[in-house]
Order: structure tokens, then C-alpha cells, then sequence
């Protein structure tokens, strides 16, 4: 799924195996979607499952958590609905079925090899697995599970830039889109992974930093007049604090 990055290169989503699209019928559907299988997960699980827990919501308390996951946005939102089936550990109960997210086509990344994700991210999918009490072979799988992590400068950069981009997105009813997708796009282009030469990930970085110092350096005079003003909304301190919390 399609991150911010550097400081968050990829985010999680489920995907059918491909007997899903063969037994259930949809030729059309099928069509579109086959190609999510060409996909593959940078490390996958042994069994190709997906672990975790179930929820019971209310309706009213459901329609908050779709919304909050960017749901009723059309094409461009990036989840979608998926029913599943999920098997107890317990074995004397019968299986279930639930609701889960996928990533939509306007949601995932181009390439077929998944990018690596934070570890900020990993560090809530393990300390979550762990509260669950999931097997623990899954939560080993969890803990191997490889990170990106960007340099203390590129961080920095980075968090002010999202604040900056935040702005164009959501804020004063400016709705330029295009730019955060323009820049996210160059980013991607430019993000090596950590399994690259040294060298190569030093030009990476060097080259994101490049990329992101014009919207840096607004999102750093915006921040330094809130801070002053002592007007930052709670909600933007919120976020700064959230991802000043990895540094």
C-alpha cells in the first residue's frame, strides 16, 4: 500500500489467494482484479495467513472506523470491503465470517515487489500481536520482518514537509491534491531500500532531501508561527508529536 514516505514507505493490506477470484464467479471483477496476485509480500508468512483478532462493532461505531480509513471517497479511496473467513485458534468453534480492508487499486504501489515498511508501523503490528497473544511463530514472523528506516535528518525534513503537503490536502479548502501525489510519486522513485549498497542509499536520501526542502522549509515557517501564536490545532500538534515520538 502506498505510504508517505520516507517516513512511512508502505502500509499493510490483505490480499486473496488467487482461488478466491476462481471460485467466486465474477469474470468481469476477476478481470480487474487478478492482477493484485502478480503481487508479493517482501517476506511471507509460511502458511499465507493472516493473523489478528475480531471486532464486534456497532453500526453507528463501524461507519467512524470506515470513514477514519478514508471510506465514501469513491476512486479514490484506498480500502475496500473484503468478507473473509476466519478460523479460531480454538478448534472446538466454528469458523466465522468478517469484514475486513483491502487496498484498492488507487491505494497500492505500482511495483510488484512490496516496499519495506517503518519501523514505527512494524513496531504497532508487533506490540499488538504480542497484546493478542497471536501464535508465535506469526509474531516471529513479525519481529524478522525487515524495516525502513530513514535517517534522523530525513526524518526532520520529512515531518515538516507533511505538514506543509497536510495543508494542500485538507486545509483552508484548497484541495491540491496533485502536488502531495507529484511529490510522493518522485519519492518512490528515489527510495532505496535497505538492502541496497550503502552508496545507494546515501544518494537515495540525498536525493529525498532534494526533493523535499521546498515543502520542508514552508512546512517549517508554518509550524515556527503556530508555535509563536500559540495557535497549532490539536490536531496537527497531535501529529507532530506522533511521529516525533520514533526520532
Amino acid at each position: 500500500m502506498t505510504g508517505i514516505p520516507p517516513m512511512e514507505p508502505a502500509l499493510g493490506s490483505i490480499e486473496p489467494l488467487p482461488s478466491f477470484y476462481e471460485k467466486d464467479g465474477n469474470q468481469e471483477r476477476n478481470s480487474r482484479q487478478l492482477w493484485r496476485t502478480e503481487s508479493k509480500a517482501f517476506v511471507a508468512y509460511e502458511t499465507n495467513e493472516c493473523h489478528g483478532a475480531l471486532i464486534k462493532l456497532s453500526a453507528e461505531d463501524y461507519e467512524l472506523v470506515y470513514k477514519s480509513e478514508g471510506g465514501h471517497k469513491g476512486a479514490t479511496q484506498f480500502y475496500e470491503e473484503i468478507e473473509v473467513n476466519c478460523v479460531p485458534y480454538d478448534k472446538s468453534k466454528e469458523p466465522v465470517k468478517a469484514v475486513a480492508y483491502r487496498g484498492t487499486e488507487y491505494g497500492r504501489l505500482d511495483q510488484v515487489e512490496d516496499m519495506w515498511p517503518s519501523k514505527r508501523y512494524m513496531g504497532i503490528l508487533r506490540s499488538g500481536a504480542a497484546e493478542l497473544g497471536l501464535e508465535d511463530s506469526y509474531q516471529k514472523w513479525l519481529a524478522d520482518h525487515p524495516v525502513q528506516e530513514p535517517s534522523l535528518f530525513l526524518k526532520k525534513v520529512s515531518i515538516n514537509s507533511c505538514l506543509f503537503m497536510g495543508v494542500l490536502r485538507f486545509g483552508f479548502g484548497l484541495n491540491m491534491h496533485f502536488i502531495p501525489h507529484l511529490q510522493t510519486a518522485m519519492l518512490y522513485q528515489v527510495l532505496v531500500l535497505p538492502k541496497e549498497p550503502a552508496w545507494k542509499q546515501y544518494l537515495g536520501e540525498v536525493a529525498a532531501v532534494i526533493i523535499l526542502f521546498p515543502s520542508s522549509l514552508l512546512g517549517f515557517t508554518l509550524r515556527t508561527v503556530l508555535e509563536k501564536s500559540g495557535k497549532t490545532p490539536p490536531m496537527v500538534k497531535k501529529f507532530i508529536e506522533h511521529f516525533e515520538e520514533t526520532m
